[in-house]
């Protein structure tokens, strides 16, 4: 039998054997080889709150999940009857009864004849990280229901747009069928564009479609070679007319390859459109071949090729190129990633190779035979092929060509304006739109891109450029860049004409130096007026600075008036407002009922109120009119702060409040300035905190900040435990007839002059206020002025 005595504490190995355990922050034990655990450190005692008569032997299994514990015993049970080392996860029991997951390594420790002679074990606390594994599970879960709902609603969109597109497309077919004028040109480019987001509705459905495994197949057995000419077909004399070579190869096609027709239309398609949309010159070769197992088919290309930290992320959805060197930067970005899901479909795969600069080519490989496609998908029956697609994408790569906008460089001058508008977009019907809005009114000229608008704008200086964002070889905000820096061309007014809509992507191009911004699909009233305010602000350009001389005099003059008008209307109304209060106070003081006293108090109340209204409208309109002059004399500040609060003592016990001035100890006892000023702002800043202070404490204060020369600058402040202001509200605060929010106006009101009148005052002093505040606890209102040493009195 094994003798159950713990460890000999005597011997020194074991002594520093559970020092260094016991300074572990994991929980260490250690057992018999049978199983019996004679040791614990002193992180497992922390832990658990145990003792070891507790947990000796078998106790631990006290402190472990019971939901747990069977896996624990199996992994601890084969681990002593192998002699191999294990190890477990599973919750553990804190002092406090909360469970937290550990991770339990057991090693077995053998001695020099290979016996073992003693079990250890460590317990990491894993909690934190099975917390960060289960947050990014449920977040792998959100994204993954984010992207089912994004998913389901690109296909219901799709779908309830196909509708409207329908009803479009048909009734323009039917009256281009029977159009002879000159409205064919706009029905002609109102129908290629509305087949055009048929083409992007179709390819959004299709794609949301293969991600929801809704996508219904139907392979065949097809000659692959002669199905493929047939597709490409298509594209040549678009692709020839550009001057690019176009080569169609078949090699060892020994049989037919099953496929699904409408995929394979939509992969070729995609494949070869998108080779002409980054080719601009050269060659592109379209190779059909055979392998032992696979049939391949490749589209490569001589055109400007995909930087090489582009090419894994490629075939993601939405993920469009950045190349600089294409026809358009056009497309929605799910082309490549549809192609990649419908070789899937067939069982196959598609991998790129590409040379920045020097052309692309991509290969596509699915099995021969049928043994690895789905057997019910796959049709017997000989199946008559309607291509649905390749119209829109041919009639796509059409309006890519330079050549159509060629022809499209009109100029038609108007005599009475003569001012020359030059357009910038990459997609040729737009250009082509564009220059029937403008050209009957202005000079117009159209240009594919950037580099071309520049060239443009070097032979004839535009009066306004009306540029897409999103080009190829020079995008707009590089073109404006462009322009800004020439000092030719800087202050010609740009329109930048965009698809990204929203307030960011707005000011992301008026903060580039775009003069206005117009979001695509706009209306011809909409350009008409961008354009023509624009071209009237250069027109008149020299005679701005006049225009607004003259306004700055008029406001002035209007200015300066109104101060006048304030002036009188307030002189005229205080000799009645007078008449008016002295009456209220005689019967407030001779009257005998208490109803009749309490009205009138009411009465003389409210008038003066009305009087400092008035009182403040005429010292703002004084203060406008700089009619204010300084009265230098020698006063005291102790008194006059002490006074202060006096005055306004009455309304602060109503409210229950705490008032206290502090005047520091070395201030002069005497100083030189304009008291009344200096009384007309405190007295201010006291009324204001008493109005907007419920409970609490006020407190006005002098110090000094410097005294230098004869001049002392002194601070004096009044703080309340009032209602605060919002760092927003501060900004403006010290505006006329401004005050903190229209709540406050409400709650408490006022004219908003007060503050105005404080700010105007202590500038007129040669000082300057501001305010502290936190909401809902209180505010401090401080102004530094310049006073003179007190002069000495004369005898």
């Amino acid at each position: 039998m094994l003798d159950r005595g713990k460890l000999d504490p005597a011997a020194d190995d074991v002594v520093i054997f559970r020092q260094l355990f016991d300074l572990m922050p994991q929980l260490g034990w250690t057992a018999q080889p049978d199983g019996w655990i004679d040791y614990y450190n002193k992180g497992w005692y922390d832990y658990t709150g145990s003792n070891f008569e507790d947990m000796q032997g078998w106790g631990w299994t006290s402190v472990h999940h019971p939901d747990w514990l069977p896996v624990c015993m199996a992994a601890w049970t084969e681990a002593i009857s192998t002699g191999k080392p294990c190890q477990v996860e599973f919750p553990l029991r804190r002092h406090d009864g909360v469970f937290r997951w550990f991770l339990t390594r057991i090693n077995p420790l053998i001695n020099d004849q290979g016996r073992l002679i003693r079990w250890v074990g460590i317990n990491t606390d894993i909690q934190d990280q099975k917390d960060k594994e289960e947050e990014e599970r449920s977040r792998v879960r959100a994204l993954a229901e984010l992207d089912r709902a994004k998913t389901i609603f690109v296909n219901n969109i799709s779908h309830e747009f196909r509708t409207p597109l329908t009803l479009m497309i048909g009734p323009i077919q039917a009256l281009l069928d029977e159009c002879t004028n000159t409205q064919r040109v706009e029905l002609e480019s109102l129908h290629r564009n509305a087949k055009r987001l048929l083409k992007l509705v179709n390819a959004l459905l299709d794609f949301s479609s293969i991600e929801a495994g809704r996508y219904d197949a139907r392979f065949v057995a097809t000659d692959l070679c002669s199905f493929t000419r047939e597709i490409c077909s298509l594209f040549r004399s678009a692709i020839e007319k550009e001057g690019l070579a176009f080569e169609v190869q078949c090699e060892n096609i020994s049989e037919p390859a099953f496929v699904d027709r409408d995929m394979w239309e939509k992969v070729v398609l995609n494949l070869v459109s998108n080779a002409f949309k980054f080719t601009l010159s050269g060659k592109i070769t379209v190779l059909v071949r055979q392998s032992d197992r696979n049939f391949l088919l490749s589209v490569a290309d001589t055109g400007a090729g995909i930087p090489s930290a582009e090419q894994g992320e490629l075939f993601q959805r939405f993920k469009r190129l950045k190349s600089q060197s294409a026809r358009t930067h056009e497309g929605t970005g799910i082309g490549l990633a549809m192609v990649l899901e419908l070789v899937k479909l067939h069982g196959g795969e598609i991998s790129v190779k590409s040379t920045e600069g020097a052309g692309s080519e991509f290969t596509v490989q699915i099995p021969r035979g049928n043994a690895h496609l789905p057997q019910e998908s796959l049709v017997s029956e000989e199946i008559v092929f309607e291509s649905n697609y390749a119209q829109a994408f041919l009639e796509e790569a059409n309006s890519w060509g330079s050549a159509k906008s060629a022809d499209l460089e009109v100029v038609a001058s108007s005599e009475q304006l003569n001012q020359h508008i030059l357009i910038v977009d990459d997609n040729a019907d737009m250009r082509a739109y564009l220059l029937r809005l403008l050209s009957p009114l202005w000079s117009a000229e159209a240009a594919p891109n950037g580099k071309a608008a520049l060239s443009a704008a070097e032979r004839r200086l535009p009066d306004l450029i009306v540029a897409d964002i999103m080009m190829p070889d020079m995008d707009g905000f590089e073109l404006l860049r462009q322009i800004r820096a020439d000092d030719t061309l800087k202050t010609v007014p740009v329109v930048f004409l965009s698809a990204r809509a929203g307030d960011e992507a707005r000011a992301e191009g008026l903060e580039a130096g775009a003069n206005d911004y117009l979001v695509k699909p706009f209306t011809a009233r909409e350009l008409y007026a961008r354009v023509i305010s624009l071209l009237q602000q250069r027109l008149f350009s020299l005679n701005l600075e006049r225009a607004v001389d003259e306004r700055t005099r008029a406001l002035e003059l209007a200015l300066q008036a109104k101060s006048r008008f304030l002036t009188t209307v307030s002189h005229e109304v205080r000799t009645p407002m007078a008449g008016v209060i002295g009456l209220v106070e005689l019967i407030k003081h001779t009257t005998a009922e208490d109803e009749t006293r309490n009205m009138a108090e009411a009465a003389f109340e409210s008038s003066k109120r009305l009087l400092q209204i008035l009182n403040d409208l005429l010292e703002a309109s004084k203060l406008q009119a700089a009619r204010i002059t300084l009265e230098m004399r020698n006063f005291a500040v102790r008194p006059l702060l002490a006074e202060l609060v006096q005055l306004v003592k009455p309304e602060v016990e109503k409210k229950q409040l705490k008032i206290d001035f502090l005047v520091a100890p070395q201030l002069p006892e005497m100083v030189c300035g304009d008291e009344l000023r200096v009384r007309q702002i405190l007295l201010n800043l006291l009324f204001n905190a008493v109005k907007f202070t419920d409970s609490g404490e006020i407190r006005i204060a002098a110090e000094l900040v410097s005294w230098e020369d004869g001049i002392l600058r002194l601070k004096l402040s009044v703080a309340d435990t009032g209602i605060g202001i919002s760092e927003e509200q501060q900004k403006q605060l010290f505006q006329p007839f401004v005050q903190a929010n229209d709540s406050i106006a409400r709650n408490y009101g006022g004219t908003g002059l007060g503050l105005s009148i404080c700010r105007d005052l202590v500038e007129l002093m040669g000082g300057q206020i501001g305010v502290t505040s936190v909401v809902d606890r209180g505010s401090t209102f401080w102004c530094e002025l310049p006073f003179q040493e007190a002069v000495p009195a004369t005898v």
